[in-house]
């Protein structure tokens, strides 16, 4: 997301396939555009505080 809005705004492709992620932030002028069969929810709980913890390893 901040790669695609420093040159004052893209998009952000999900194509098919599994990402682990915790929550995604938007930004002015970026897209998100999501394909088909690129996004799963998920309610296990220990996958969810998991990507939390590698998510605040990498900020």
């Amino acid at each position: 997301m901040d790669e695609a809005s420093a040159p004052g705004g893209g998009v952000v492709l999900f194509h098919p396939g599994e990402y682990r992620t915790a929550t995604i932030f938007l930004i002015d002028n970026v897209t998100l555009r999501l394909e088909k069969d690129s996004l799963k929810e998920t309610k296990d709980s220990n996958t969810c505080k998991e990507n939390l913890m590698q998510q605040r390893l990498f900020t």
